[in-house]
């Protein structure tokens, strides 16, 4: 017997910077995106990328920025993946509430977003969102006091590497590393970076984000993922 393996497709899954204002006081002082009132991505843009997404069997499309919610054509941009059958996510740092339907939502809450994110986790999940944590690593003390408080409330849990780790000693990588070698089941994510820096190094692993993802910034210039220098012709590269 012959079993086809699906060729990777870097648009099943696409991320889109729609905006680069942010509502944050103070400022994250690790993100690059730290001006109140940024640049937001236009309504021609968004949709040129989601036309070639489609044509490219995307099935997940997540909005970030920035900070999303300040858009003030969210709700187009939804109602427009919506219209394709797309299912639809957002990262938020949860201050501005949205009355709009999402497939789910991530709320920050770590060393740089110390605010509780209880608000927006309740109000996105009535509306019927499966909704989690994105967490910046910086210290296993404080991710294991997330991990223990909202895991028993059924949110999930994205980990995402520090860029560049100011605050991450190799002594927290490794009692992160053991941690889930010991909680299996924990549900806990990684995000491709945080994977490489516990796996990868030394083991000839290799990231295979850009693989399975693409992401867009706001002049819909297409990059591996939004740490990467982006490439304008991905056929080039793959």
């Amino acid at each position: 017997m012959i079993i086809k393996i699906p060729k990777p497709n870097r648009y099943s899954s696409i991320h889109i910077q729609i905006t680069t204002g942010c509502n944050m006081e103070p400022r994250c002082s690790i993100c690059r995106h730290n001006k109140r009132k940024g640049r937001n991505m236009e309504k021609g843009v968004f949709e040129g990328i989601i036309k070639k997404a489609k044509r490219h069997k995307c099935r997940f499309v997540s909005l970030g920025g920035g900070e999303p919610t300040l858009h003030p054509e969210l709700s187009y941009f939804i109602a427009l993946c919506r219209g394709q059958s797309l299912r639809v996510a957002m990262t938020t740092n949860g201050l501005k509430l949205v009355d709009t339907s999402f497939d789910r939502v991530h709320v920050s809450y770590d060393a740089y977003h110390d605010y509780s994110p209880n608000r927006a986790l309740r109000h996105y999940r009535k509306l019927g969102a499966q909704v989690g944590i994105n967490h910046i690593f910086t210290n296993f003390e404080l991710f294991r006091s997330v991990y223990e408080k909202y895991r028993r409330r059924r949110v999930d849990i994205l980990l995402i590497k520090e860029k560049p780790d100011t605050l991450t000693t190799q002594e927290e990588y490794d009692k992160l590393r053991d941690f889930l070698s010991s909680h299996p089941s924990s549900g806990i994510m990684l995000d491709p970076c945080l994977s490489l820096t516990l796996y990868g190094r030394g083991r000839g692993y290799l990231c295979h984000q850009g693989r399975y993802a693409t992401y867009f910034d706001i002049e819909g210039r297409e990059w591996i993922c939004s740490n990467q220098k982006y490439y304008e012709c991905p056929a080039k590269m793959w």
